[in-house]
Formats: structure tokens, C-alpha cells, sequence
């Protein structure tokens, strides 16, 4: 147990309270269109490791941390059964087509969403400029949420501000601005 408090039915439904509604942007933010009727999938999911896990479930600012990278972890499954019902449904002998996510297909809604992340050069860079500034998470809870997408890429918080600098640097070389004063009409550093 990390703290006093017990672990109990009353502790799961506060932390299921206060984190759900981040669980469920951050999974419409990164489940491709086709996928994203699926996120009450996801959120169920945490809810459900969460309660398994109960015990290993840090506590303050590591909690939603620690869920977001279990978020993760369910998108990826979500996206593995919904590829198998996927690959029963073709005919026989015909392979069935697969998306392949792209930074403007998996994470934004709004066109311009979708000329910045494409700006922005790199499809993680992308993802990170939306969770940072579309979603509001700091820089170690894009790293914590995105590292199970990207195992081969390193997201400590000190990589994700490098990446977001990158990021907007692209951006600024392409549309002339910097996307800060461009979508928040100011500097948000």
C-alpha cells in the first residue's frame, strides 16, 4: 500500500472520479476516427486495472501518471481486437486493408489541429504538441501516456519539452509564427 489510506471501494470510485475524464480525452485524442466509439472501452479498462492493481497505484500527480500509461496500454488493445474482428470479417483469401494512423487521422478533430501536427514534422512530435497544448498535460504525463506508443522512443519530461521545442520550431518555420501565439494567442511558456 503506498499510503495510509485503504485501498478500498470508496478509494477506487474517488480516484475513477477524478481521473475518468482525462482517461477519456486523452483516448479520443489518440484512437484513430474509425476507433473512437471505443473509448468508454478504454476508460472500463483502467477502471478495471486500476482496481486489480490497486495496490501498485501511486498516489497525488503519480496516480493520473500512472493511469494515463495504463490508458496507453488500452488503446493498444482496443486497437488489437478491433484489427482481429477486423481480419474475420474479410473474405476468405482477401487481406483485409489496415489503417495506418497518422498524427492528423489519431489525435485531432479540427482542421487546425490537423495543418499544425502535420507542421510539426514527426508523428510523436505531433502527438506531444496536442497532449501539451490541446489537452493540458504536463510534460511527464505526455511521457508517461505516449512511452507505451512508443517504446523506442524516449519521453522523459526533459525529451518531451526538446520535442515540443522542435515541434513549434517546425511549425514557426512553416507558417511564420509561433503556434502558441497562433492557437493561444499569447505565450504560454
Amino acid at each position: 500500500m503506498k499510503s495510509g489510506t485503504p485501498r478500498d471501494t470508496d478509494w477506487h470510485a474517488k480516484l475513477c472520479e477524478a481521473s475518468d475524464g482525462q482517461i477519456a480525452k486523452f483516448a479520443l485524442s489518440v484512437l484513430e476516427p474509425s476507433l473512437r466509439h471505443l473509448f468508454e472501452e478504454v476508460v472500463q479498462g483502467v477502471r478495471e486495472v486500476s482496481w486489480k492493481k490497486r495496490e501498485q497505484v501511486p498516489d497525488g500527480d503519480d496516480a493520473l501518471r500512472w493511469l494515463l500509461g495504463v490508458a496507453a496500454n488500452e488503446v493498444k488493445r482496443v486497437r488489437r481486437a478491433e484489427a482481429r474482428h477486423r481480419d474475420r470479417r474479410a473474405p476468405m483469401g482477401q487481406i483485409p486493408e489496415r489503417p495506418t494512423p497518422s498524427a492528423e487521422e489519431s489525435v485531432v478533430d479540427s482542421d487546425v489541429w490537423r495543418v499544425l501536427m502535420e507542421a510539426a514534422g514527426d508523428e510523436v512530435d505531433g502527438q506531444i504538441l496536442n497532449l501539451v497544448y490541446n489537452q493540458g498535460l504536463t510534460h511527464a504525463e505526455v511521457g508517461a501516456a505516449l512511452q507505451p506508443l512508443y517504446p523506442k522512443v524516449k519521453l522523459t519530461p526533459g525529451n518531451v519539452a526538446q520535442r515540443l521545442k522542435r515541434a513549434r520550431d517546425q511549425i514557426a518555420a512553416r507558417i511564420g509564427q509561433d503556434p502558441q501565439r497562433f492557437i493561444l494567442g499569447g505565450d504560454q511558456s
